[in-house]
């Protein structure tokens, strides 16, 4: 079976919902603190989606993205600077399968690895929003 290791921040309510959800499918896996883990942007790099813009890797509730400050920044190395100087910037959880990476709780990529419920399997979604932000 292949290795997941899950880059989370500790104090995020959606991440543990995230965590509990694996453990109920009976996926093992290793936490990481995405906050104390040291990034460089070569290594952030690795988790770009299928669009290769470093703008789908920021966290939409981090405080810095919600006031707009990088509304209009598109350049890849200038946000993975932002990000390595705050990973607050960063979506989470950030996954890694092997020598796949993704950005963001993806059913249908952890579904590609792993037999999922099919509570799980990516067309039955659960009753909760697995990428908003519990935080009131």
């Amino acid at each position: 079976m292949a290795s997941l290791t899950f880059y989370e921040k500790p104090s995020c309510v959606t991440n543990r919902k995230q965590k509990a959800l694996l453990t109920q499918a009976g996926i093992e896996f290793d936490c990481q603190d995405i906050l104390t883990t040291e990034w460089s942007p070569s290594q952030l790099a690795e988790f770009l989606g299928p669009t290769g813009k470093a703008s789908d890797m920021l966290n939409p509730n981090s405080p810095r993205v919600k006031n707009g400050e990088f509304a209009k920044v598109s350049d890849n190395a200038a946000l993975f600077a932002a990000m390595v100087k705050d990973p607050l910037l960063i979506k989470r959880p950030l996954i890694s399968v092997g020598d796949d990476h993704w950005a963001g709780f993806n059913l249908e990529k952890l579904g590609q690895y792993f037999k999922l419920p099919v509570a799980l399997d990516g067309k039955n979604a659960p009753d909760t929003d697995l990428e908003a932000c519990s935080k009131p």
